[in-house]
């Protein structure tokens, strides 16, 4: 089945996990329904009414076109959050500079924990999980407002401030996605095979319908190919 696409093609290209049988089947869901409405209102079955077939079809449209949508804007938060912490990452030496030389090369490290560093993979680093991140951000710039000889440095309290606000700000938006990503694959995961039997009946009955000129009949209704997949 295909027929005239309404969801962008682009955006969905862009984002490897929208698989293209979901905009095929919402495409063809929609424009059958059109044409059921529009074009052949005489149609009538005892499995489905035209009301019942708009429904899902709108429902599951939406659901498609929106996810597709959000997977583009996930794709650029991730991208954005990965940059914000790489820098971060970064310029943890300057801290680590800072700690060398207000407390010395020995007692530096002793303050790491309380200046928001941990251990990963046996170096000495903010958290890669970005909800423990957020914390150890805190904890810089609380340890940062009791010692205000390092606060005041390039890479001291102003700087680690804005840290922690944008990388709460952006994984605040990113976490928001994700819960309605993960609404809108239960809704598609629902209604997808549900869908694809009403079409494939629909189309059994118009064959049964239409005899030998089935096929013609098949496109006028926008199922474009012969065979659903």
């Amino acid at each position: 089945m295909s027929a005239p696409s309404n969801v962008s093609s682009t955006t969905s290209r862009s984002v490897i996990s929208l698989p293209a049988s979901q905009i095929n089947l919402a495409s063809v869901g929609r424009y059958v329904a059109e044409q059921w409405a529009n074009k052949f209102s005489t149609f009538t079955t005892t499995f489905l009414t035209l009301t019942e077939l708009q429904s899902i079809c709108t429902r599951f449209h939406q659901a498609v076109s929106t996810k597709s949508a959000l997977l583009g804007k996930r794709k650029i938060l991730t991208k954005e959050l990965n940059v914000l912490c790489s820098t971060m990452d970064k310029n943890t030496t300057f801290l680590k500079a800072y700690l060398k030389e207000e407390f010395g090369t020995e007692s530096a490290k002793s303050y790491y924990t309380s200046f928001g560093l941990g251990t990963e993979n046996k170096k000495s680093m903010l958290p890669s999980d970005r909800d423990k991140r957020i914390l150890a951000l805190q904890n810089i710039v609380n340890a940062m407002t009791i010692h205000t000889a390092l606060g005041s440095r390039k890479y001291g309290l102003l700087y680690w401030t804005e840290q922690l606000n944008t990388l709460q700000a952006q994984w605040q938006i990113a976490k928001q996605t994700d819960s309605e990503l993960s609404a809108l694959t239960e809704s598609i995961r629902t209604d997808y095979p549900i869908l694809r039997a009403y079409l494939t009946k629909i189309k059994q009955q118009i064959k049964l319908n239409s005899g030998s000129t089935y096929k013609q009949s098949w496109r006028d209704w926008g199922f474009q190919t012969e065979k659903y997949k």
